[in-house]
């Protein structure tokens, strides 16, 4: 199994699942941490952008749990899980023992020219400029 891992409410986390999702490759959606309130994206789209809702991602029957932080309760339940891999999906720095719950790691798909261009709108920026 395998799960994304996301800042609560993230839109990239959730693009991840719901691509995951439309290719019949089940996951667990894992929020970490404070819900984001970032509306950049959208309004940078010229609001044409919406990406999928948690209520329409629980529709098509993704599980997805909360933690306020990588700690011992995030850890016990990857194990109990039986979770192999981890997706990155814009939870920021992952030290190395979270990482390492993980018995194949954790993919981090970044954009960017790290640490140039950070964040979600890095391809955006590295255009612009």
């Amino acid at each position: 199994m395998l799960a994304i891992l996301t800042q609560k409410n993230s839109f990239v986390g959730r693009e991840y699942a719901s691509n995951l999702l439309k290719n019949k490759i089940n996951c667990y959606l894992i929020q970490i941490g404070r819900e984001t309130k970032n509306k950049i994206e959208i309004e940078r789209s010229g609001r044409n952008w919406r990406p999928i809702t948690i209520l329409n991602l629980k529709k098509k029957g993704l599980k997805i749990y909360n933690f306020k932080k990588f700690n011992k309760a995030f850890k016990n339940f990857i194990k109990k899980k039986k979770i192999v891999l981890g997706i990155q999906g814009g939870v920021g720095i992952i030290n190395k023992k979270t990482i390492e719950c993980f018995k194949k790691g954790i993919i981090n798909c970044h954009p960017g020219d790290i640490p140039l261009y950070r964040g979600a709108s890095s391809p955006e920026y590295q255009l612009i400029n």
